[in-house]
């Protein structure tokens, strides 16, 4: 795990890495709320109630985990390299949030039975 904060593995089996320099610089800077919640992270990416193509980046995929804080969902946004279809894609955590829904627009990639 050089430099990794984190390495996770999606459901797909794709790598998802999170670099202590986004964590500090951009996710907890922008969103304190996220300290608490850095074991919320891991479980949204690698065990999601809901996975869905971002609106604006053809490259990213959100992930979010419901009830996360009472009604609110954990939205954490990867950016995959080498085609996010490929098994050897590799997912950077470019941020991660609390969010009170899923933004109307977005594809879904994949949902759980909840």
């Amino acid at each position: 795990m050089a430099n990794y904060l984190l390495e996770l593995n999606d459901p797909w089996d794709r790598v998802v890495v999170l670099s202590s320099d986004q964590w500090l610089r951009h996710i907890t800077s922008e969103h304190p709320e996220m300290e608490a919640l850095f074991q919320s992270l891991s479980s949204t990416v690698t065990d999601p109630h809901l996975v869905t193509f971002d609106l604006l980046h053809r490259a990213r995929e959100n992930f979010y985990r419901f009830n996360v804080r009472g009604r609110l969902l954990l939205k954490v946004c990867v950016h995959f390299t080498a085609g996010r279809d490929s098994p050897s894609a590799t997912g950077i955590i470019v941020t991660a949030c609390l969010t009170g829904r899923v933004k109307p627009k977005e594809r879904v990639k994949w949902s759980s039975s909840i």
